[in-house]
């Protein structure tokens, strides 16, 4: 399966099956918190950002999103996070994860994880 890029194809592959848990890798920019609200809000996905708090949450606060929609995992910085984001998903905790694309060095080793059919 083709790597999924945009919310839409991921509401797309995602439409009519169980909720999952999306696992976001330092999930510390606008960007990507608005993104996975989004996907929160349509009911397709429980949203997990593994990255510094304290930052998710003034994210959160500046966008106006209640940051308890989310489960926050705490890592102090961008390799904390990538590992952290991979044990969560290889003990079952999450689903799909989804990484920043400036989280390139993560790609390969969840690439197998990606698939919203898993």
């Amino acid at each position: 399966m083709k790597a999924i890029r945009k919310l839409d194809q991921m509401i797309s592959a995602l439409d009519g099956k169980k909720k999952k848990r999306l696992v976001v890798v330092n999930a510390i920019d606008a960007h990507t918190i608005i993104a996975v609200h989004q996907a929160v809000e349509k009911g397709i996905v429980e949203g997990v950002l593994v990255g510094q708090s304290k930052l998710i949450r003034q994210v959160c606060k500046s966008e106006k999103i209640n940051p308890d929609v989310f489960t926050l995992v705490e890592a102090a910085n961008e390799k904390e996070a990538a590992t952290r984001s991979l044990e969560l998903i290889n003990s079952g905790e999450g689903d799909l994860i989804m990484k920043r694309s400036e989280e390139r060095r993560v790609g390969k080793e969840c690439r197998s994880r990606w698939s919203p059919y898993h």
